[in-house]
């Protein structure tokens, strides 16, 4: 079990191993690319223009005053309607940026040309644009404005499918295909075609000299873009804390400031605005009210006036004190529960017109403290903000507003049962207070008929007199609370445009991403073209595909001679084909005389260049040295050597020539030399003949070493025709070349037909591009001749 994981193991550090060396090879491309994604990111970031983030902060407070929702609710069953959530739902309303947007000047936008794209401007340009609002205006279009000198200006603008805006009623009036306008005026002149008309004012503090020299634009935006492009703020705040965060992000911190203060001014004078229409409502009411109780005042004062002065009586005695201060609390009680009667009858009253929930007199400013009436009026208000906002930000025909309807309806059919329940509750109350009147009077019938009499008289007159005097107090409490009514939350921190924080474009950021990516994408177009590469690229992907013996490792060569080893005997080249015949010791016996099959899978895998070459290396150790050239059907040995192949192992095999008359000797190669000859029309029975193996018989006993050059295995069966008269196979596999798949399928074919004694030899390696390291098996005196010769070239 640990020799398993420690295999394990060393295959994972092989493979990254392998992964580094290919990324170490290739450093040049992720250079190259990492500077490619950085100059990228500079352009992005010069072309980007910049966006700053700026914040304001509010306190939302849970203060109660008269009339506090919070104190509606103080006794019902439902959430606390100053919960966060619900502020955040009133300051992120389409409505109130909308108001917002409305007391700004925002309907004209500034630009100036900053190095490659265009920077807004707010209150800091040459010259401001006054819109003529009688007529239609462009809104989205591009005006190009230049400065001709102090005075003189130059008006461009072009655009497409643009569209007219009507800014006095804040309403789309179609477009048109086509815009084009094109004018050069002074300050202070009217300028304009058929679909624009605007002057141009002069900004005295910014024309100066080096500003003149600038590009400014301008635009026309319509309430609708202002209000969709300034809505785009969060708001945030932190658990266990009351304190909204409100954060904007544009391009202009000076003007997102400025909204941003008038944003929140705005939320908070809804607030008041709110309150005070309440208010408003709450002394309408008692002012109608009040106009009945002073007349039924005035006349029940004058006639009680009036019996004084002609019945003579002036005091009801003090025998009667205790039973008339008794009747005076309950006329007291009997008076605040008709004005109840009365709001109920109000409330009744509006419900059953349907009026909007707004305008609704809160229960609390006339001391009814009904939790069920009170929770159903907030549910109603709250309904009612709900459809607004829905109705200005939706489309016709939302199904959630038709459900919103149905919640309306239920909610207006609830409130009013509770109001009947409650109205019929006061009038039994009212029942009861005149039945303990009655029975406080009978203790008076003993009275004389004109102190009775003035008693009445002196009832009705205190009744009014107790209504009046209750309905000023609360008219008083109305008018002192309007007077009063500030805001309940509060802001903590305006919005600065010092305190604005870049955050678009990220230099930082922009540039670690860049630099990420430049490692990135080459990493992996290597590892896609690593993966989906089946080329043979390295003895671990031979030993994949079979456990036969990889014997040798030739190295790429930029030599055109052949055979190079005998040419260039110095180069690395010659040094991996000496290191071939040095591994070939172990495998066969050099002391007899040895046949070796050079063959490839398939065609251009360098079979014949390796014949050529390890035939010149064992002709260097003094053996007797001939190579045969079995490939029948396409050499190309004689072509490589320049000699002519008019004669050669066909002509034998077809016995038409001796053996001497086909073996070459040539003062250009250190070996002999058999030449395919001519194309045969049966290659594969001359090859299969006894001919052909008498012939190898004969050979063994003149030469020590046979080096026959075969035909591919995987495209003809020559090779394995010639196989039984051989010591070994030397099959060549091709780096980068040969297709794993294609190797695959020859071993296995071989193996089938038990073919054994094969051993690889893995050609074509680049030295500088491997991951076996040659620069230190051949650099000894080898390598460094390359690198020189290369130099030399390079110069050259």
């Amino acid at each position: 079990m640990h020799d398993e994981n420690f295999v394990a193991l060393e295959e994972q550090s092989i493979d990254l191993k392998k992964w580094l060396n290919l990324f170490l090879r290739n450093w040049m491309f992720f250079i190259l690319c990492i500077i490619i994604a950085l100059a990228g990111a500079m352009i992005f970031i010069m072309y980007t223009s910049p966006i700053y983030e700026l914040s304001t902060n509010i306190l939302v407070n849970n203060e109660n005053n008269p009339l506090d929702k919070a104190q509606l609710f103080s006794t019902a069953f439902y959430n606390d309607p100053y919960q966060l959530e619900n502020e955040k739902g009133v300051l992120s309303a389409k409505s109130v940026t909308r108001r917002s947007v409305q007391q700004l000047n925002f309907n004209v936008a500034y630009y100036v040309k900053h190095r490659f794209n265009k920077v807004e401007l707010f209150n800091n340009t040459p010259f401001t644009v006054e819109i003529d609002t009688s007529l239609l205006q462009p809104v989205g279009v591009f005006f190009t404005v230049k400065f001709l000198h102090d005075t003189l200006i130059m008006i461009q603008a072009d655009g497409e499918g643009v569209t007219l805006y009507d800014f006095v009623k804040n309403q789309t009036r179609g477009s048109i295909p086509v815009f084009h306008f094109t004018d050069t005026v002074k300050f202070g002149e009217i300028t304009g075609n058929s679909f624009c008309r605007f002057t141009l004012l002069p900004g005295f503090e910014y024309l100066a000299g080096q500003n003149l020299q600038k590009t400014y634009y301008f635009q026309f935006c319509s309430l609708q873009q202002l209000v969709s492009t300034f809505r785009q703020f969060k708001i945030e705040n932190e658990r266990s804390s009351s304190i909204l965060q409100l954060t904007f992000r544009y391009s202009n911190p000076e003007k997102a400031a400025v909204f941003l203060n008038r944003l929140t001014s705005e939320y908070l004078r809804r607030g008041v605005e709110r309150d005070n229409k309440i208010a408003l409502a709450t002394i309408r009411f008692i002012d109608d009210q009040l106009t009945e109780i002073v007349d039924s005042l005035q006349i029940s004062g004058e006639r009680l006036q009036d019996f004084r002065a002609s019945k003579k009586v002036l005091d009801i005695g003090f025998q009667t004190e205790k039973a008339y201060s008794k009747l005076e609390g309950l006329e007291a009680e009997k008076a605040r529960s008709l004005v109840k009667k009365r709001y109920f009858n109000y409330l009744i009253s509006n419900l059953q017109s349907k009026s909007d929930a707004n305008e609704l007199i809160a229960p609390t400013t006339l001391e009814i403290n009904d939790p069920v009436l009170n929770s159903l009026i907030m549910e109603l208000a709250e309904l009612y903000g709900e459809r607004a906002e829905l109705s200005f930000n939706s489309i016709k025909g939302n199904p959630y507003l038709n459900s919103l309807e149905l919640k309306i309806n239920d909610t207006r059919r609830k409130l009013l049962d509770a109001a009947r329940n409650v109205l019929e509750a006061t009038d039994i109350s009212i029942e009861d207070i005149d039945t303990q009147i009655r029975n406080t009077e009978q203790t008076l019938d003993h009275l004389p008929r004109a102190q009775q009499q003035l008693l009445s008289i002196e009832r009705k007159f205190k009744l009014n007199d107790e209504l009046y005097t209750y309905l000023l107090t609360r008219r008083s409490e109305m008018e002192i609370f309007k007077a009063s009514n500030i805001p309940v939350n509060e802001i903590l921190d305006i919005a600065e445009p010092e305190d604005a924080r870049l955050v678009s474009p990220n230099i930082k950021l922009n540039l670690v991403v860049a630099l990420m990516l430049g490692l990135f994408f080459p990493g992996a177009l290597l590892y896609l073209r690593e993966s989906l590469n089946t080329k043979i690229r390295s003895r671990e992907d031979i030993q994949k595909v079979t456990k036969h013996p990889v014997i040798g490792h030739v190295v790429d060569s930029k030599y055109t001679e052949f055979p190079a080893a005998l040419k260039e005997p110095n180069s690395v080249l010659t040094e991996s084909y000496r290191t071939l015949r040095t591994n070939l010791q172990f495998v066969i016996d050099e002391s007899k005389s040895n046949a070796i099959l050079v063959t490839s899978a398939i065609q251009g895998e360098g079979k014949s260049f390796t014949t050529l070459n390890l035939a010149s290396v064992y002709a260097f150790y003094g053996k007797r040295t001939i190579m045969i050239d079995f490939d029948l059907r396409k050499s190309k040995i004689s072509d490589n050597l320049g000699l002519l192949n008019n004669k050669g192992l066909s002509n034998f095999l077809s016995h038409n020539c001796q053996l001497d008359e086909i073996i070459i000797k040539d003062d250009r190669i250190n070996f002999d030399l058999i030449l395919s000859g001519p194309v045969p029309p049966n290659p594969s029975e001359l090859v299969s003949s006894t001919l052909s193996a008498d012939l190898l018989a004969t050979l063994k006993q003149r030469y020590d070493i046979i080096i026959i050059d075969s035909p591919p295995l995987g495209i003809v069966s020559d090779a394995m025709l010639i196989y039984p008269n051989c010591n070994i196979i030397l099959l060549v596999v091709r780096y980068n070349f040969t297709s794993s798949e294609v190797l695959e399928a020859l071993m296995t074919d071989l193996n089938t037909r038990e073919i054994k004694k094969i051993n690889i030899i893995l050609n074509d390696i680049s030295v500088s591009r491997s991951r076996y390291g040659y620069g230190y098996g051949y650099g000894y005196g080898y390598l460094a001749k390359e690198k020189k010769r290369l130099r030399f070239w390079t110069k050259k």
